[in-house]
């Protein structure tokens, strides 16, 4: 006797060049057979028609806590196994001045989770984010030595009103910061287009690419906004290349407006691919535009990505990224999964003249997590 059995599912594991139909056996929390029939009853039988089952999905950008900690916050497991992630990355909610109190908004949740600590003390519970006072690193390190096992990487907003009062130097100092922790750099980059950018504004986004190492990452890699390193012009494409040569994560983080269709296209022709496929849900898009990842899967398939691409940067690479082991879809590996439903609609992604028109639309079905099932439910929308 099974415990959970998928009949006939599409099974698609990159790391292993799979994409078969076929049967799969969940005994306890470890996969225990895979085939082409498996005989024996399950407690639960699922068919697979229509649905596909991946290793579990890693949304590497998303705000968790809920409103009740953060205003853009959402309930961690709305942006995980509630819809079919089973991993996700905390980008920066938290500083070190509230990080103990995130840590308590997200203790029940069953979605399991790595934080990037945000330089700024308050996360983004303070915005725009106020850079008048120089950084406590002392007290930054021990925030992150007091939960190592939490704390996966730092967080910066590289935005007009940093590189205005902290400029170069203070990115440097917070790379140098992070190198003696051992841990990689999350840079958001692109600010909003109100008011004069410093004078100093495009010799800092020339210099940003330029510290990064293999394994920083820069968030918001196809945005439109000032600061973003694809541009018409292409002056930042000797830095960016050099930065993807030394292995930075480009990570989408879609967010509400943080992504531009054609600076996506230009990038995706210029050879700048995604590490990683992202959301940065909040409260402002998790019913809108975003509304989870295997919505925002869809549009780069709508952008031509192959499918097992697609799903490489919302499993083995994200999950590299967080530190933490990615499975196999083989018998001995643990029964950490992701299903997906594939709709075929006619949807069209983001609003306006900057949207994209698509045929095919990935929804969530469902998750495995500690050996039991959850049932997923799709974010309905008005605007997708």
């Amino acid at each position: 006797m099974w415990d959970i059995c998928f009949r006939s599912i599409r099974l698609i594991d990159p790391v292993q060049g799979l994409d078969e139909v076929a049967d799969l056996a969940i005994r306890g929390e470890t996969i225990a057979c895979v085939g082409e029939h498996i005989e024996g009853q399950a407690r639960l039988e699922i068919a697979g028609e229509g649905l596909i089952l991946t290793h579990g999905l890693a949304d590497l950008h998303t705000h968790v806590g809920g409103r009740a900690f953060c205003p853009l916050a959402v309930p961690a497991d709305d942006a995980g196994v509630n819809r079919s992630v089973t991993l996700l990355g905390d980008a920066g909610t938290a500083g070190e001045s509230n990080f103990a109190g995130l840590l308590e908004a997200v203790r029940l949740s069953r979605t399991r989770i790595r934080h990037f600590l945000n330089i700024h003390p308050k996360g983004i519970l303070e915005l725009p984010q106020d850079w008048s006072e120089q950084q406590d690193f002392a007290t930054l390190s021990e925030r992150v030595e007091q939960h190592r096992d939490k704390i996966c990487g730092i967080k910066l907003l590289a935005v007009s009103s940093f590189a205005e009062h902290a400029g170069i130097a203070g990115l440097e100092k917070i790379k140098k910061w992070a190198i003696s922790l051992q841990l990689p750099l999350m840079v958001h980059i692109g600010t909003e287009s109100v008011g004069a950018l410093p004078s100093c504004w495009e010799a800092f986004c020339d210099a940003l690419p330029r510290m990064l190492d293999a394994g920083d990452i820069l968030s918001h890699c196809y945005t439109g906004k000032p600061g973003g390193l694809i541009t018409p012009d292409r002056r930042f494409y000797a830095p960016l290349r050099q930065a993807a040569a030394r292995g930075i994560v480009f990570d989408t983080a879609v967010a509400l407006s943080h992504f531009s269709f054609s600076v996506a296209r230009q990038g995706l022709d210029d050879g700048f691919l995604p590490t990683c496929v992202s959301t940065d849900l909040t409260s402002r898009n998790c019913q809108r535009i975003v509304c989870d990842l295997p919505l925002v899967m869809s549009r780069f398939l709508a952008l031509g990505l192959p499918l097992s691409e697609v799903i490489r940067c919302v499993t083995e690479r994200p999950y590299k990224a967080l530190g933490v082991d990615c499975g196999r879809l083989a018998p001995g590996w643990p029964a950490t999964l992701s299903v997906l439903a594939v709709e075929e609609q006619s949807i069209l992604f983001g609003e306006g003249k900057d949207s994209l028109a698509g045929a095919l639309r990935l929804a969530p079905f469902g998750a495995v997590l500690n050996g039991r099932f959850f049932q997923a439910t799709k974010g309905e929308n008005i605007l997708i």
